[in-house]
């Protein structure tokens, strides 16, 4: 005899992967995201060869890495333009105050972050942290009901981490 199930309680995976965002404070990350998946459409192939997005901090600020001091100083100048285009992506709580520029290897970044995307695109990417982050991680789903959900977000923030050591970022800040 087959075990009956309760389908009277299933929700649609969008709505509690969306509920699951608002509740632990993931949806500005989420929104933001677009940042990256979209830069070169909003900044044009020119100025994407010589500038990536790097981070946010301070909550609403995005910091640029930024090829030469030339590309920078061009890019201050239309920092607004920048920021317009981007912000028009986002939802109105998720958008940028500013723009900051960090001169750094740009090449080296946009290609890390092209490479993961490729890899999760192909599904190839199985991220594996170290002790403390799979512990952390498993602490940070704990709550969450579904099996399949809690293995998506721990992938997801193992992923999130992965990048973070990738483009050399430090500390675990909020605003990283």
């Amino acid at each position: 005899m087959k075990p009956q199930r309760n389908w009277g309680s299933l929700q649609a995976i969008d709505k509690v992967i969306a509920r699951v965002a608002r509740d632990r404070g993931w949806q500005k990350r989420l929104d933001r995201s677009a940042v990256w998946r979209r830069w070169e459409e909003v900044a044009g192939e020119a100025v994407a060869r010589h500038a990536w997005p790097l981070k946010v901090v301070q909550g609403e600020v995005l910091v640029l890495a930024v090829s030469d001091s030339v590309w920078m100083q061009q890019l201050s100048l239309q920092s607004q333009v920048l920021l317009d285009g981007l912000n028009r992506l986002l939802p109105h709580g998720s958008r940028l105050r500013a723009i900051r520029f960090r001169q750094e290897d740009v090449d080296g970044i946009r290609e890390a972050f092209k490479s993961c995307a490729l890899r999760q695109e192909k599904g190839r990417i199985l991220p594996k942290g170290t002790r403390k982050e799979e512990t952390e991680a498993e602490r940070l789903v704990a709550e969450l009901p579904d099996p399949e959900l809690r293995r998506l977000f721990k992938r997801a923030y193992l992923l999130y981490l992965n990048r973070k050591k990738v483009l050399g970022y430090k500390g675990g800040s909020k605003n990283s």
